[in-house]
């Protein structure tokens, strides 16, 4: 009978400490206090107090930054760094120090709004640049790619400031406000050398031959405007693709092509190869009635175009020059 009353009072003492454990209470903490605005990557300092436990037990705290994360047990007061944009609500709760799953509820939210990472971007030259994602403002570390885009005659250098290098697109790592700086070069304007140009290989001093060009193009697609070297030191204006010359000398001639900017006109293509074209003179053909000769001065094959020539007649014996005919 003595073993038995032992055990039942052992038992009474345990159902006692369980019924006084189960009776435990903690109270909940105050509203965290600290800062209700800060940046993302900005440590954060809140505290909270207030709770205490029925059996006058220690308490400790723990705090719910609003994002999904939660402090450790310790301390009222704790830290936070956010890494996103956004409000969260912080709060606070407090557990017996020595009955680790007594917990007291949660405090009420704190609303803390955190602020990002600023992307500050100018531009040298002409050109715009694409942020992607375009925001006001940036998670850190977020990446962003700049996209350069270059104005009319401008071309894309470098990147200066919070990204540097040549690279296209760049990516820049949003870890604390960014100011970067597109750098656009202007183009050096190029025109391509014209075709060889197209006419008449042969033609008589004196007539009018037509000559056409083309296929230049400008690397910032200007109009452009051709002259030709009619290859006896003479020049066209320049103007159309085609054009037109009169010789007034007999020989050989190489016909080129030459372009420009119409806008830049000091901007000029190297000239094209040559088209060879051989010019023939007049000829004079002399007869005589009657008896005698002419002397022609200069006496030639072929005379150019308003060249002067001298017929001097001589008369054969027994006869004299009367007059002239035909031309």
């Amino acid at each position: 009978m003595r073993k038995i009353s032992i055990i039942i009072m052992l038992l009474l003492t345990i159902i006692s400490s369980q019924q006084l454990f189960a009776q435990e209470t903690i109270t909940t903490p105050t509203t965290p206090t600290g800062p209700s605005t800060g940046n993302v990557n900005q440590s954060l300092g809140y505290s909270t107090g207030g709770s205490v436990s029925s059996e006058g037990h220690t308490v400790e705290y723990r705090f719910d930054w609003g994002d999904g994360n939660f402090s450790t047990w310790g301390a009222e007061s704790g830290s936070y760094t956010y890494t996103n944009v956004g409000s969260y609500s912080v709060k606070a709760q407090a557990r017996c120090a020595t009955h680790t799953t007594v917990e007291s509820a949660w405090s009420s939210g704190l609303t803390v709004t955190i602020s990002g990472h600023t992307l500050t971007v100018t531009v040298t030259g002409s050109g715009t640049v694409t942020k992607s994602p375009d925001k006001t403002e940036y998670n850190h570390n977020e990446s962003v790619t700049l996209t350069p885009n270059p104005g009319s005659g401008y071309a894309f250098d470098h990147w200066e400031g919070g990204l540097t290098g040549s690279a296209n697109p760049g990516v820049l790592t949003m870890d604390g406000n960014k100011s970067v700086t597109a750098v656009f070069a202007e183009v050096p304007e190029t025109v391509s050398t014209p075709t060889v140009p197209a006419g008449p290989t042969t033609g008589v001093v004196g007539s009018s031959l037509s000559y056409s060009t083309g296929g230049s193009v400008s690397n910032l697609g200007h109009i452009l405007e051709y002259r030709f070297d009619w290859g006896n030191g003479s020049y066209s204006a320049w103007g159309s693709a085609t054009q037109s010359y009169t010789y007034n000398n007999a020989g050989s001639y190489s016909v080129k092509a030459q372009t420009r900017c119409a806008t830049h006109t000091t901007v000029e293509s190297a000239w094209s190869s040559g088209l060879t074209v051989t010019i023939s003179g007049h000829t004079l053909t002399v007869t005589v009635t009657g008896s005698g000769t002419v002397t022609k001065s200069p006496d030639k094959t072929e005379y150019n175009h308003n060249e002067s020539v001298t017929l001097t007649p001589n008369p054969g014996s027994g006869y004299a020059f009367d007059h002239w005919e035909g031309g």
